[in-house]
Parts: C-alpha cells; structure tokens; sequence
C-alpha cells in the first residue's frame, strides 16, 4: 500500500497524542490502527480517527482449503452426549436421521456428516481471496520512518500469515493476519499487531453541536484544573460544561475559572475530562477551533472535531459542588491596573517555591505584595494603587498562592481587574468586563 509521506506524518502528529500507555495487559492500545482510509488511536477514553487516502491496498491471494480429518475418537466422544444432545445437533445442522431413531442412530449420523464434510473439503478447489491491508503499530516507529524517508510516497508492504481455525464440526474460515511491515529497502520486518485487536469506537453518530471554541479559549477554561494524576474526584479532573447556564468550569478545590459563553442544549452538566481536552488544544493550538458536540441520544459521550479529525469522548460520571455563594461580591471591591498586578505578582513568583507559595497582600491605600522565603530571600512590593476603592482602615490582610493569582490574571484582557472579598477568609473573585471570573481561595498567614 502506498501513502503520501507528508499526509502520513500529519496525521500520526495527531493521533498519537491519543494512543494509551500499551503495558502488558492491552498492548494494543499504544498502537496506532493503519487502515487504507483512517488513522486511529484510542486510550480506551477518547476515540481519535483522521481520514488517510491510501493506493493499492488490496492483497490477492489464491487459498486452499484445508481439510481437517474426523477424529479417531468423535464416536466415543458422541456416544458420551445425552440422546436430547445428539437431536438437538443434528437438528442445528440440518442432519437427516431415521424416525424414531435410537442413539447408536444419531451417533452414526453425526459421524457420517463429519466425514462428508472432510470429502468435501479434500475435493475442494482452491479459491481466490482479496484482503485489504491493514496493521497495527507503535506510532513512534512508524513517524519515526515517515520523516527519515527522502520519497514523497512510502511504499509499505503488509506481510501476512493464514490463520486457519474450525469454526464448527462441519465448517472452517481461514483469514490472513499481517505480522510485520517492510517499507522501501531501508525498513525491514517492522513488527505489526492484529487489526482485530483494536477496539471499535462507541457509536454515537455524529452528535450535536454544543459549541466551537478556539483552543487558546479551551485552554482558559481548563486552567485552574488539578493536574495531579492520583486525583479521581470527577469535578476536579473534569471541565464543567453547564449548557443551561451557559458556562465552563475547572477546579481544584482551592482555586476556580468560570469562563461564560453561550452553549446550545439544556443539559445540566457534562464533565469532560481534562486530560483528554488538553490533548484536543495540543492538536489545535491557539487559533484552530474545536467543534464540541453532545453524542446523538446519550450524554456519556461528547465528540470533538479539529478540521479532519474526530475525536469521541467518554464523559466523566459524577456531581460538582454547587457555586451559588461562592460566587456572590464580597463587601469590597476594588480596581487595579492588570499591569501593576502582573508586574507585582510575577516579581513575588522569583522568590517563591513549593514550600512558601503564598504572597501576602494588604489591602489599605492599595495592594502591598511581600513574599518570604527562608531558602531564597524575600520580596516586597508597594506599587500595586487602586484605580478605584478603598482605602480600608484597618487594612486587611490576606495571603493568596503566587500562581493561582498569575494564573487568574491570564484570563483577562482589560486594562484594569477588579477584585471582591468579604474579608480576609473568604475566597477573593477576579473579574473584568469580558466573560471570565477566577475564584482563589485564601490561604493561612
């Protein structure tokens, strides 16, 4: 079978980023599934396939049948079965016995059945089969061949095994299964799996349309998310799409984004799962948009289209906490220059570490910033004045982890942020006048 190298390269850069681990017990799933149609790839979460144009593709091979003699031991065998047993087996294969037949008679029919069909399948003539090629391979190793070739077109020659196997004590079927590859004269016996190893996709058809985003707004939605690969809590793993209130939410339990955009349908909540939609920005980037869609008659699933790739989700199953309070203005407000907070933040974030992550803020005339670390130094920082609000006497005084403010000002693109709290103890909300909110949740002094 013969590809377009550039296509082929194209389309295992975006596959691969959906194949699974391949340990021992399912090595199938670090594979990719080479069809002269499709590329696909699964983690047995997602689904990922992009459409291949392949050229002479189909094997023809002349087959003979092989002829399986009657065991020496099929009437002992028999005569061990129940009288309802033999009646029923003849009668399942269409096996002519007298009436009123004994046993010793159904036995003697059966067996002279076997040996017809053994007549038959040594007097058979040899057959003509076409089979289309199709193997299954460790993406690494086949991207790795693709990009080292000077042709504009691999050749790859699919290298089969018959497989013959008895299929019922009259019948067989024989089928052809590729073992390795060779492409052009430099790559020889390139190991392959079993196509039929690999697992179909769900069925959902193809969905409907939620939303189109581009990926650098996907990117937005999931940040706040956790990361830790040991987390199983749903709601902390998953990106909260609510189509009846028409936003997205990621969370890790002490920090939130909510990014508010209009979402058809009126489902109350999908959790898709984060893992899977930073593989969907990966293939994206900033700028290409990503189709989300709701699985045709079921919300298990939600497919993701990328130009030519379809992606098929399986959805997180489980509930969110819900933000009613959470989200409610605080007492204070106040408004910041973005670049004086940034500039603040970034400078507090040099000094800190895993240990000592938080920025103590007061809040008074403006913002004073003051980070310690007994390991690098410290950091101070006066310069942070309110556009609007305050001043507050007596000051208040909070202490907020250095990156999740870093992360929660990236979602904004106004001049100025606005920043409301109760107090000292309750969660602090980031806004501006676009669609984003960010929710970091105070940390001890």
């Amino acid at each position: 079978m013969e590809f377009n190298r550039k296509d082929l390269i194209t389309a295992l850069e975006k596959t691969k980023k959906f194949t699974g681990s391949g340990n021992a017990n399912l090595a199938i799933v670090g594979n990719v599934l080479v069809t002269p149609t499709e590329l696909r790839s699964t983690d047995l979460e997602s689904y990922a396939s992009v459409p291949l144009q392949a050229r002479n593709y189909v094997r023809a091979f002349t087959e003979q049948p092989e002829a399986h003699p009657v065991p020496e031991d099929l009437k002992s065998e028999l005569s061990e079965l129940l009288k309802a047993q033999l009646e029923s087996l003849c009668a399942d294969y269409g096996i002519e016995t007298p009436e009123k037949a004994k046993k010793a008679d159904l036995v003697a029919a059966v067996t002279a059945a076997c040996e017809k069909a053994f007549e038959a399948e040594k007097n058979a003539k040899p057959i003509n089969v076409e089979v289309e090629e199709s193997f299954c391979i460790d993406p690494k190793v086949l991207l790795g061949i693709a990009k080292t070739s000077a042709e504009d077109h691999l050749q790859v020659e699919v290298v089969f095994e018959k497989e013959s196997m008895r299929t019922s004590m009259f019948a067989q079927e024989s089928r052809w299964r590729p073992t390795h590859i060779n492409v052009g004269k430099e790559f020889q016996e390139i190991h392959v799996m079993d196509p039929k190893e690999f697992p179909d996709p769900p069925d959902v058809g193809t969905g409907a349309l939620l939303f189109s985003a581009a990926g650098a707004e996907l990117g937005k939605a999931i940040s706040a998310a956790t990361v830790a690969s040991d987390e199983m809590r749903p709601h902390l793993v998953g990106l909260w799409v609510e189509p009846a209130k028409n936003r997205m939410v990621s969370c890790n339990g002490s920090r939130l984004h909510i990014t508010n955009r209009e979402i058809a349908g009126d489902n109350d909540l999908l959790l898709i799962p984060v893992k899977a939609v930073k593989k969907l920005i990966a293939v994206a980037g900033k700028e290409d948009p990503v189709d989300l869609a709701l699985a045709n008659d079921t919300d298990i699933y939600t497919i993701a289209r990328i130009n030519d790739m379809r992606v098929t989700v399986r959805n997180l199953a489980g509930d969110v906490p819900p933000l009613g309070e959470l989200l409610t203005p605080g007492a204070h407000v106040v408004t910041v220059k973005k670049a004086d907070l940034v500039a603040s933040i970034a400078q507090a974030g040099v000094v800190a570490s895993k240990d000592y992550s938080s920025v103590a803020m007061k809040f008074n005339g403006g913002i004073d910033a003051k980070t310690e670390n007994p390991d690098l130094g410290s950091h101070k920082n006066t310069n942070v004045p309110f556009v609007t609000g305050g001043p507050f006497e007596p000051q208040i005084e909070t202490a907020l982890k250095v990156e999740y403010v870093a992360d929660a000002l990236k979602l904004f693109d106004d001049e100025t942020i606005n920043i409301s709290f109760e107090d000292a103890e309750h969660p602090f909300l980031f806004t501006d006048s676009g669609n984003c909110t960010a929710l970091v949740m105070p940390m001890r002094l």
